[in-house]
């Protein structure tokens, strides 16, 4: 933004430079062959830099007005980029805080049902094991001639 208001103020004084170059020249007491200027004339030639100044000071004042219109437009949207960033800052941490608390959900019901996978896996495992040694016991009778 500060490079904006740089440019527009080089902008600014160089058009003014100009316009002093291409502007009459300062008023400058003009001798006529003889004698003086006629009245007209010298009544012309003040009303003609008279003009100018006028116009000069005319369009300071336009570009002094249109450079206070920029920046405060500039202002204006800096305002609403730093209420934008703040809104999107915002959202953000609201979305992540809500994963977090999806994610410690999940992390509970995961404890909670790993919890009970063990305590199946081991009742499974003792029921296996039992039918295992009735199926031990069933197949692979007591020898008669061990005893």
């Amino acid at each position: 933004m500060q490079s904006l208001k740089v440019l527009m103020m080089l902008c600014l004084f160089s058009l003014i430079a100009t316009y002093e170059l291409i502007s009459p020249a300062p008023r400058m007491e003009l001798a006529a062959s003889g004698g003086q200027l006629k009245k007209e004339s010298k009544a012309a030639y003040d009303a003609m830099a008279a003009y100018g100044k006028s116009y000069r000071e005319e369009l300071h004042k336009n570009a002094k007005a249109s450079l206070e219109l920029f920046d405060k437009q500039f202002q204006d949207l800096g305002n609403l980029i730093r209420e934008a960033r703040m809104q999107a800052r915002e959202k953000f941490a609201k979305t992540v805080n809500e994963w977090r608390s999806q994610g410690e959900i999940v992390d509970e019901k995961l404890r909670e049902m790993k919890a009970s996978w063990v305590a199946a896996w081991e009742a499974t495992k003792k029921q296996i094991s039992a039918r295992m040694e009735d199926l031990r016991k069933l197949y692979n009778p007591p020898n008669s001639a061990d005893s």
